[in-house]
């Protein structure tokens, strides 16, 4: 059994997704087919549920979405993000099967403080440079946020839906009249998704203060500097072939079922080195020593306590209550939660 999630209102939380064996199948393409489908999905779940998006990017084989949880919807927003992202995609590449991998390629990561939140907005701009296919992240052709779109009169991003790729009224031919489609016939048809969603980006509360212009100088310094520092590092490379950026039509020219080389011991170890500095630990971002302990043993202690109230209800005490911050067991199965969480 996986860990619970815990979901409390207002957590600003890092969601990563991974493609199914780590495939480039979200490569973005010359017509910006694949740009516009996930910035609609994303469009899509966060209108649905509340949730407010701050940051996202979609690289080749995974993506990143940081986003404040105004009413306890993270499960909501990211499955209706990812599964209506994932059907999509399947039918622009011909493919069926999973196009995310299971439950381990989901990571969510709670962004304690503002300079956490800050810092994971940087983290994903500058995701494309870091990994070495731009110089830029301007040059990146995928979807992707840059702290000019927070700027005052910057347009908000409007995308059509995908009308080619999706069906507006079920299935047109039916070959056998099954049970599924007898229970279509009782049941409230589906409403077809709307012909556009408004993406519009959220600067994060505890900027605010700065006003728009403010929070843009402070966003585009700090990725500034990480941009630096990704370009000095790669001067440094030992590889001469490390050396350089892959660029936009290398990008183009990739094969979807194509994966990355797994990473040498060496190139581990700096990953997890910079997690530490990063002040990163399994699902808390917090670069305060002191209060990175305290949140871990807050969520190890719910953990403990969410999967003690878990069994004695599989035992049959219907009466159990669950800790705050269990959503799955609330919302499907009617358990009692602390503090009427």
């Amino acid at each position: 059994m996986s860990l619970a999630r815990k979901v409390v209102d207002g957590w600003t939380t890092l969601i990563t997704r991974r493609c199914a064996e780590q495939k480039f199948l979200m490569r973005p393409d010359r017509e910006g087919t694949v740009k516009d489908t996930y910035e609609y999905c994303v469009a899509h779940a966060a209108i649905e549920t509340g949730v407010q998006v701050h940051a996202y990017v979609a690289m080749s084989n995974h993506s990143h979405t940081l986003a404040t949880d105004p009413a306890g919807e993270r499960p909501s927003f990211a499955r209706n993000f990812h599964s209506l992202f994932a059907r999509i995609m399947n039918l622009l590449l011909g493919r069926k099967g999973h196009f995310f991998d299971g439950a381990s390629s989901y990571n969510d990561l709670h962004c304690v403080e503002g300079e956490d939140i800050l810092s994971r907005m940087v983290y994903v701009t500058t995701n494309p440079v870091a990994a070495g296919l731009v110089e830029r992240p301007e040059d990146w052709p995928g979807a992707i946020t840059l702290p000019e779109h927070f700027l005052e009169g910057a347009p908000s991003i409007v995308i059509a839906r995908p009308t080619k790729l999706l069906r507006d009224k079920g299935r047109t031919t039916k070959r056998v009249h099954t049970a599924r489609d007898r229970a279509r016939e009782h049941s409230k048809p589906k409403e077809p998704l709307p012909d556009q969603r408004e993406l519009r980006l959220v600067i994060p509360v505890q900027y605010r203060h700065l006003g728009r212009e403010g929070f843009v100088k402070l966003y585009r310094e700090r990725v500034d500097i990480r941009l630096e520092q990704l370009h000095d590092e790669r001067k440094r490379q030992a590889d001469r072939k490390k050396r350089g950026y892959l660029g936009v039509e290398a990008i183009f020219r990739t094969l979807v079922n194509d994966a990355p080389k797994p990473k040498t011991p060496e190139e581990l170890e700096r990953a997890k080195q910079q997690r530490l500095d990063d002040g990163l630990i399994p699902h808390i971002a917090c670069k305060n020593p002191a209060l990175r302990i305290q949140h871990k043993e807050w969520l190890c202690t719910f953990y403990r306590e969410n999967r003690k109230s878990y069994e004695a209800f599989r035992d049959g005490k219907r009466d159990e209550v669950f800790p705050t911050g269990t959503w799955g067991m609330a919302r499907y199965q009617g358990v009692r939660v602390a503090d009427g969480g």
